[in-house]
């Protein structure tokens, strides 16, 4: 239990993760893949030296390799797109997002990753502060959203650093909950994730066991 603790520790906000803490967590059981990954979305969750490219790009280049393929959602004005490197990323993704949500919190619901791939789901919690892309936020200043995110990874050769990431943030419910109905209302409610009605175990894996 006491080296699942360990673990879980670094994910905590607050706790930037280290190379050296990257190989703690191996040590603990946990694919290095889980742990590069959990490394870099510390720096995206705490917001360190988000908007200062040279501290940020410093803290990155242990995560992510220089020519990084991101593929992502598409938007008419060009602030989000496929980029080809991590300078583009910080451009076209990384900056609008934190010019459109303030104090985003996020939580991950499922978690899963070998030595070389990963992938998470989670969803994040903010506040309307701008626009996203073409998607009108800037109505909606101070208003709760919820962002719906969904990425899977793959590193490098040497199984070290983040060379690819698709990621698909739910741009149809941002949305919706602005008003704008995109497509055809379901029968199901929208705008929720229910957690199991019942389950034989744990919910997600854990790689430790």
């Amino acid at each position: 239990m006491l080296a699942i603790l360990q673990a879980v520790n670094l994910l905590l906000p607050g706790v930037l993760v280290s190379p050296e803490k990257i190989e703690q967590c191996m040590a603990l059981g946990q694919p290095r893949s889980k742990c590069v990954v959990r490394g870099m979305t510390t720096v995206i969750v705490d917001h360190i030296a988000w908007d200062d490219w040279d501290a940020w790009s410093e803290i990155m280049k242990e995560f992510f390799v220089d020519d990084l393929i991101y593929d992502s959602n598409w938007t008419p004005n060009m602030d989000f797109g496929n980029s080809s490197s991590v300078r583009e990323w910080f451009d076209r993704e990384h900056i609008p997002f934190n010019l459109a949500f303030d104090n985003t919190t996020f939580s991950v619901i499922i978690e899963v990753g070998e030595e070389e791939t990963a992938s998470l789901m989670a969803y994040g919690k903010a506040t309307w502060i701008g626009d996203i892309g073409t998607v009108p936020g800037s109505e909606s200043i101070g208003e709760e959203v919820t962002i719906w995110d969904l990425d899977f990874y793959k590193l490098d050769a040497e199984g070290t650093r983040i060379a690819y990431n698709w990621c698909l943030i739910d741009f149809v419910d941002l949305m919706r909950q602005l008003g704008y109905q995109v497509l055809p209302k379901p029968a199901l409610p929208e705008g929720v994730f229910y957690p199991p009605r019942s389950m034989d175990g744990i919910p997600a894996p854990v790689s430790r066991l």
